[in-house]
């Protein structure tokens, strides 16, 4: 079923956008899928790494913003530890709640680990929950839901 009467407006300082839905809109009405594009492009300078991914770790390949991405850690140098992490300032601004998280590896050439996250209004921490190798990549994806 196609929406009807649909209005959408983003306020003028760039703050959240409102979506107001027709007065007949029910639970029966399914929405198929939502495209995550808005806000400001992350880059490597968004994500701080501890020093336990080694004294020259480095994130590249970063995709995508606040809400959903996906970067690539290179563990390299000395220092290197267990349990390391990975910080995202959030680009566009603080949540008003802390949003809700959740990050997994995906693939990389180091050993596929559980990520474990802790979230506040303005940062994500994710830790790697094993020992990175020198010379090895961690390719990590994040989807954050705001409230």
């Amino acid at each position: 079923m196609a929406i009807k009467h649909t209005k959408v407006s983003a306020k003028a300082d760039g703050g959240d956008a409102t979506l107001v839905l027709p007065s007949d809109w029910n639970a029966d009405h399914v929405i198929s899928r939502i495209k995550i594009g808005a806000g400001t492009a992350l880059v490597a300078g968004d994500f701080a790494l501890s020093a336990g991914w080694g004294n020259t770790a480095t994130v590249t390949a970063v995709l995508g913003y606040d809400n959903a991405w996906e970067i690539l850690i290179t563990c390299q140098g000395t220092g290197i530890a267990a349990n390391p992490t990975c910080t995202l300032t959030f680009h566009d601004g603080t949540f008003t709640l802390s949003p809700i998280a959740i990050s997994k590896m995906v693939d990389g050439t180091g050993a596929l680990s559980d990520i474990s996250d802790a979230m506040t209004a303005t940062t994500w921490v994710m830790t790697y929950n094993g020992l990175p190798v020198s010379g090895l990549t961690y390719r990590i994806r994040g989807l954050v839901i705001g409230r």
